[in-house]
């Protein structure tokens, strides 16, 4: 039986041609307006990571003076990514569960719609939570399970068809996941859809003062 990490890969290698095509309607209508969420509030010579860079839709919204490390499984996300690429920005082949960084890397991690495709998201986040800066911080923009038990017995439906199609879960609780990985989470806000798109801020737990939350 192929291990479900290849599962993913394979899916994610097989749709990376048509992928923005197909998130057309919703990057202009909605993502597109989160994305600066992200990156408020680093300063010049801060090291962000940027996990699952996809075909790099984030590298508009990177600020100037910023070293950007971009990571993704895919190898074919990875060839969309380069013909956007943003200057000064190292892009890795790289899975999020064995990230290749020596720890206490990074002073920010990000991700947009990442923590629903990995196929171990606690070991995901351990894995950043090693490499995260200890006054660091994570942000990120992810569909998750709802609270609302109505849209989540829908989510928990889709799940199956979602992952078999495109590689994403619709049911996972991501800030539990965060939490259980190591690190503590500040902020869970929603973005659209009742609490389906939330936004999620998380710290290690020892961080004293951790960056303020972004002006959603």
């Amino acid at each position: 039986m192929t291990p479900p990490r290849v599962r993913t890969v394979r899916r994610y290698d097989r749709i990376a041609p048509w992928f923005d095509r197909v998130e057309s309607w919703p990057e202009t209508r909605l993502y597109s307006a989160w994305r600066p969420f992200l990156f408020e509030g680093l300063n010049p010579g801060d090291r962000v990571l940027e996990i699952g860079v996809g075909t790099g839709r984030n590298f508009a919204y990177y600020p100037p003076g910023i070293n950007v490390e971009a990571i993704d499984f895919s190898s074919n996300m990875l060839d969309e990514a380069k013909t956007k690429r943003a200057a000064d920005t190292g892009l890795h082949r790289a899975d999020i569960e064995s990230l290749p960084f020596k720890a206490n890397t990074f002073h920010r991690i990000v991700g947009s719609f990442v923590f629903c495709s990995i196929p171990d998201p606690v070991e995901g986040a351990r894995s950043i939570a090693r490499v995260l800066h200890p006054n660091g911080d994570v942000r990120l923009v992810e569909h998750v399970r709802s609270q609302n038990a109505i849209l989540a017995a829908i989510g928990h439906a889709l799940s199956p068809f979602t992952r078999f199609l495109f590689g994403y879960s619709t049911n996972r609780d991501t800030a539990k996941n965060l939490e259980e990985g190591g690190l503590q989470v500040t902020e869970k806000r929603s973005l659209w859809f009742h609490d389906v798109f939330t936004y999620i801020q998380a710290h290690p737990p020892n961080n004293p003062s951790p960056p303020p939350t972004p002006h959603l």
